[in-house]
């Protein structure tokens, strides 16, 4: 089992494809304490954290849900 998550972690500019809703082009993703708490299209506020985030630019890239079913 891997440690706790000690700091917040936000990908930014990233196209997001949430379970429910419309996909978010340029879109963030904060997760604190190992979950996710947040998403954003682009130009929206995200929640402010109790830790200050380690931010990741995905310049684009797409994020899906961690179960796909491929076929």
């Amino acid at each position: 089992m891997p440690p706790p998550q000690r700091q917040a972690l936000l990908l930014r500019n990233a196209h997001l494809h949430p379970v429910a809703g419309p996909s978010l082009p340029g879109g963030s993703l904060l997760a604190e304490g190992g979950r996710i708490v947040a998403l954003a299209a682009a130009g929206q506020a995200l929640p402010p954290t109790r830790t200050a985030p380690l931010i990741v630019d995905l310049g684009g890239r797409h994020v899906y849900p961690g179960i796909v079913a491929a076929n």
